[in-house]
């Protein structure tokens, strides 16, 4: 049922921007034109809120309201995108079917990414990228987790846990934690590449209108 609910938000949200048509150049060029002061800003609280959220998933217990509260709607709206990868895998096999959430929240930011990049719209390429380190922060703890079963599921305690089963199958159990942490170091390797490339495009923009 969560599977479906996902699907059915996701479905129709991408009919909806697949109909109008945003004109993701304009974005662009507001990035292009931000003054690097507030441009660096805005990327250095992105890196704060990285690091907060890795924080987080390793169980740290300190937090700021404002980067729990941002990275929350973060994490929500790709929850919602990783129950509807089980729903559009509910055909496949087992193991396939346990994999559709996360190839679908790990998919989403890599495909508009790469559009971004084929249509040389290279700031939003940066933060769908960063988005994905973002979620490798969450698929890695789900990862840790497979063993110990200790965090909470959408759906209560009567649904799979998707790791415990795919680790399982894999006889990789035993190596969740460590497989977990891996993907968690990657992402956000992921997300300071990301936002460094974002702005040392930027640097290298201003300084060029200033000459």
């Amino acid at each position: 049922m969560i599977n479906a609910l996902g699907a059915y938000i996701v479905t129709l949200l991408a009919i909806g921007i697949l109909m109008k048509r945003p004109k993701l150049w304009r974005l662009e060029e507001v990035l292009a034109h931000t003054p690097f002061w507030l441009f660096a800003s805005l990327n250095i609280f992105l890196v704060i809120l990285v690091n907060h959220q890795f924080n987080i998933s390793r169980g740290g217990s300190f937090t700021l309201p404002v980067f729990s509260f941002v990275g929350s709607l973060i994490a929500t709206a790709s929850l919602w995108i990783h129950e509807a990868g089980h729903f559009y895998f509910v055909w496949a096999s087992p193991i396939l079917h346990s994999l559709g959430g996360t190839f679908l929240e790990l998919g989403v930011p890599i495909v508009l990414a790469m559009y971004c990049v084929l249509r040389h719209y290279f700031y939003l390429a940066s933060y769908f990228s960063f988005w994905l380190g973002f979620n490798l922060l969450s698929v890695g703890s789900y990862m840790a987790d497979a063993k110990e079963q200790l965090l909470p599921l959408l759906g209560g305690s009567s649904v799979e846990h998707d790791w415990a089963f795919i680790f399982g199958e894999w006889q990789l159990l035993e190596q969740a934690a460590l497989l977990g942490s891996i993907a968690q170091y990657l992402g956000v390797i992921i997300a300071w590449l990301a936002v460094a490339a974002a702005l040392v495009r930027h640097y290298r923009a201003s300084e060029s209108r200033n000459m």
